[in-house]
């Protein structure tokens, strides 16, 4: 009677621990995240040659196209209802530099910093042409924009539901 109550107190063992490592990140599979606004282009005019900061509102912009960011390999694990589950939100930022600049250059280097509001939220500024001329052609500058899966409920709290913004600084160096 002991080596079956031995077996069986293993195997339940075995079972509870198989429940509970399948249901560690089950928690996101109920829940949403605020949806966002997707944005494909904005414009930007660096006036004077001084730093432009601008904030974009994820959250808006992707709700706009009825659609939501979730961490990469989640998007059919998320309840999504009437909302598409995105991976990833591209921006393209269309900057040109006009204005009358007394004394400086006609050129410059055009340098771009943006900052998440949310640690999970990454955001990655590609590859542009930095040399600006003034009142000379547009320069493309794409943002990237992806979530990282929450490492637990907490953290997962901390973003679900909030707005999420990437502040994004336009500098001149002329």
């Amino acid at each position: 009677m002991k080596k079956r109550n031995k077996k069986l107190t293993v195997a339940l063992l075995a079972l509870l621990g198989l429940v509970s490592a399948g249901g560690t990140f089950a928690y996101w599979q109920g829940q949403v995240v605020a949806p966002a606004d997707v944005s494909e282009t904005v414009s930007i005019n660096i006036g004077t040659a001084k730093d432009v900061t601008t904030v974009l509102n994820v959250t808006e912009t992707l709700a706009a196209e009825a659609k939501k960011l979730v961490p990469a390999g989640q998007v059919n694990n998320s309840v999504g209802g009437e909302v598409e589950n995105v991976e990833q939100l591209t921006v393209n930022y269309e900057v040109t530099w006009t204005g009358d600049v007394a004394g400086a250059a006609a050129n410059g280097t055009l340098s771009v910093t943006a900052e998440a509001s949310n640690p999970l939220v990454q955001v990655e500024v590609g590859t542009f042409d930095s040399a600006m001329d003034l009142d000379g052609a547009a320069v493309t500058i794409p943002l990237t924009i992806t979530m990282n899966e929450p490492a637990n409920e907490a953290e997962y709290t901390a973003i679900a539901g909030s707005v999420i913004t990437i502040t994004v600084t336009f500098s001149l160096a002329v």
